[in-house]
């Protein structure tokens, strides 16, 4: 992979170098000019079947994130959870990374954080772009709470499982040892021994993402506390928890437990949650140690329209092997420090995007994200008879990356805001 630079905010970047002949251009460009809907009209169905191993199996907070009545817009984002591995492009303290629709995962050794900007914030930006108004706000208001394992294995090991095909790459800021390319993305995120005798898995089902607690014998169930932080407030409500943010609000529905016994009939087993302060844990009634139990509450994420708002396609090409790219922005949002309410710069952490698919358009190659410290506007793509692709924009990042034997590594001037 190459990349190079030109100076005075305007970039040239070559990112791959491709051998085959030039094969059936106009038919190719018609199906580019698509490219930037591309991966919003796919749908990739992704079926996980779970292992089923001689265990009491526990599953707790079968979490479903819901993103309701989301409006068609240029996105290039999938309806299908990716648990991205960090290797050096966040924070250290992330694992790995899920993107919500307006907002982000960060998986961590002995928790996670919730990151959510606010949706309705985030679809006017979006409205306004199309109508070409003025943006109504450039500050967006945004949220994290954090839910920890309380009193779990201080180095449990995470490990991504199910790969998909593809992969991503990051060049973000001027320091290289934050760039990280090919980076692994999973279907299933598995904590290992999180307690003793106790798995923690992520996992996708039907486009929806959930977390379940595996105890084989030996494992304690009343080990398991989750304490929530930075909410403006958690309450049980009848048999429901509910979850306030600054922006937004998480419904957890009551949970459903059960055992399938030795002739496949289905046991309910009583069970309900119990809220202490902020930390929640479970009550369960008499059940069958020698058969696995389930237990499985559905969390309702989002009650607000779920914005696209923060990822816009702006140009497409293709090349002389029919594959197709598509470059646009995404709004790169970072770990939060800090939990509770906050506001960020929507125009300040706006990054280039470039995702290449096949001829058919049905399967995706990589993702690159390029960008700094402000907005990163790519403007039109071009390959050329080497099949090495052209980016061409506009940069407002001081900090924007370059390579070492750049043509100008020096920023010159640029705008922050070119949407």
């Amino acid at each position: 992979m190459l990349i190079y630079f030109t100076g005075g905010g305007v970039q040239l970047i070559i990112i791959q170098h491709l051998t085959e002949r030039y094969q059936h251009q106009r038919v190719r460009f018609i199906r580019a000019m698509a490219t930037v809907h591309i991966r919003k009209l796919c749908t990739f169905a992704q079926n996980f079947t779970m292992i089923k191993r001689p265990v009491l199996i526990l599953l707790f907070f079968a979490t479903v994130f819901t993103l309701a009545a989301r409006k068609p817009a240029d996105t290039l984002s999938a309806g299908r959870w990716e648990f991205v591995q960090n290797l050096g492009q966040w924070n250290e303290v992330v694992l790995f990374k899920a993107n919500l629709f307006s907002g982000a995962i960060f998986f961590e050794a002995n928790g996670f954080t919730v990151s959510q900007l606010h949706p309705q914030q985030l679809e006017e930006i979006h409205e306004a772009k199309h109508s070409g108004k003025p943006f109504p706000r450039t500050m967006v208001d945004a949220a994290a709470y954090r839910v920890s394992f309380l009193n779990c294995q201080p180095t449990p090991k995470v490990a991504g499982a199910k790969p998909f095909d593809y992969y991503n790459n990051y060049y973000i800021g001027k320091d290289p040892t934050h760039w990280a390319s090919k980076v692994p993305i999973f279907n299933l995120l598995h904590y290992q021994q999180l307690y003793e005798n106790i798995d923690l898995y992520f996992t996708e089902e039907n486009d929806y993402v959930k977390y379940e607690f595996h105890v084989a014998p030996g494992g304690n169930p009343k080990q398991i506390q989750l304490q929530y932080e930075g909410l403006k407030s958690i309450t049980k409500v009848g048999d429901e928890l509910l979850l306030h943010t600054a922006v937004d609000r998480v419904l957890e529905l009551p949970p459903f437990a059960y055992q399938i016994s030795n002739q496949k009939d289905t046991i309910t087993i009583s069970c309900s949650y119990r809220l202490q302060g902020n930390v929640v844990s479970f009550d369960l009634g008499d059940y069958d140690p020698t058969l696995p139990l389930v237990i499985d509450p559905t969390v309702v994420f989002s009650s607000y329209s779920g914005s696209t708002a923060d990822n816009w396609g702006y140009t497409a090409t293709y090349d002389s092997h029919g594959n197709l790219y598509g470059g646009g922005i995404t709004f790169g949002q970072g770990y939060p420090t800090t939990v509770g309410a906050y506001q960020v710069d929507f125009c300040g952490q706006i990054d280039v995007s470039i995702s290449k698919f096949d001829a058919s358009g049905s399967f995706l190659h990589y993702a690159t994200y390029i960008g700094g410290s402000a907005s990163d506007i790519p403007h039109s793509l071009f390959v050329n008879d080497n099949d090495e692709l052209y980016i061409f924009g506009t940069t407002g990042s001081s900090d924007f990356p370059t390579t070492a034997f750049a043509f100008d590594t020096s920023f010159n001037g640029g705008p922050n805001t070119t949407l």
